[in-house]
């Protein structure tokens, strides 16, 4: 019979955003009893929520890779922020965008903001996974 060690990914995803915090720290938890090596998370854009996240999970020995994606356009932060389920982009992050949009220089803005989510997170991950759209 198998454990649930013998069938857990070592790779799991994780929320820091998730609507319902203690649900995520539930099957975040479970998830490392299970015998999950390290987690992802989904695309961070609210560094606030990222850190309440990795303070509720500080007591699991478990790298966490922050996902970094740096938004192209207005129209990709409108995206992800009405259009994928658990990430959440801050109000100030769609001004900045739609003012750089209006400049036409959205993707600058995007890597810049990217740039800044990387340097507030260092030191509090253990690595990034930084997708392109």
């Amino acid at each position: 019979n198998p454990t649930k060690a013998d069938t857990a990914s070592p790779t799991v995803g994780c929320n820091p955003a998730a609507l319902d915090p203690g649900l995520e720290l539930r099957r975040f938890t479970y998830k490392v009893e299970a015998g999950a090596e390290f987690a992802v998370t989904q695309p961070v854009f609210d560094v606030a929520a990222m850190r309440q996240f990795l303070d509720r999970i500080s007591g699991m020995r478990i790298p966490v890779l922050a996902g970094i994606m740096p938004l192209e356009s207005l129209r990709h932060a409108e995206f992800m922020a009405n259009e994928v389920p658990g990430v959440i982009v801050p109000e100030a992050v769609m001004d900045r965008m739609r003012r750089a949009e209006e400049a036409g220089r959205a993707r600058d803005e995007g890597l810049a903001i990217a740039r800044e989510l990387v340097a507030e997170l260092a030191g509090r991950v253990q690595g990034l996974q930084v997708t392109v759209a």
